[in-house]
């Protein structure tokens, strides 16, 4: 805060606040992810106030005020609207399905814990896919360390086999001088 450095103050309250949630201190929670929203819109800082957001919206639901989720959920909304990625979509419906079930909407709250579930997997399917791709690239670069290492014992070998042949053939004609 002496620093005046918005972003890192909210990065550091939104994680406090995250800290205080979890231990169920929501009034306290509250505070420090709201100043975390806050500070994040004013920084533009999407992923951030994403995150504030959704943590708000949960409180408030734990709290049961829905008034205040509601608010929040539209403006939840827009951003992500705004920024459609993936991982803001799973969020979004992670929530908007927390939102229905606390509202007794079961059907809403299923169809969005659908596509909820559909982002994750896709998500998870993306992380698979590059854990794959790293593996296949490990297991070539070992391949092709293990055959250069192949060809240096090749190479030495061969070395050897000049050097003695230059010392037969050396030794011979020595003997034959002789």
């Amino acid at each position: 805060k002496s620093l005046k450095h918005k972003p890192w103050i909210a990065v550091l309250t939104g994680n406090l606040g995250y800290l205080l949630f979890k231990l169920e201190n929501y009034e306290a929670a509250k505070k420090m992810v709201r100043t975390d929203y806050l500070m994040s819109k004013s920084t533009s800082q999407a992923g951030s106030e994403l995150s504030a957001l959704t943590l708000l919206i949960e409180i408030d639901l734990i709290q049961k005020n829905t008034t205040s989720a509601k608010k929040y959920m539209s403006e939840l909304k827009q951003l992500v609207n705004k920024y459609p990625t993936t991982a803001n979509l799973r969020s979004y419906y992670r929530v908007l399905t927390m939102v229905h079930e606390t509202m007794g909407n079961f059907s809403e709250a299923l169809k969005n814990y659908k596509l909820y579930i559909a982002y994750k997997d896709s998500i998870l399917n993306s992380k698979n896919a590059v854990l794959l791709q790293n593996t296949e690239f490990q297991i070539d670069f070992e391949q092709h360390q293990s055959e250069i290492s192949l060809l240096n014992e090749k190479k030495k070998k061969d070395d050897l086999k000049i050097t003695s042949l230059i010392i037969i053939i050396s030794s011979i004609c020595v003997a034959g001088f002789i």
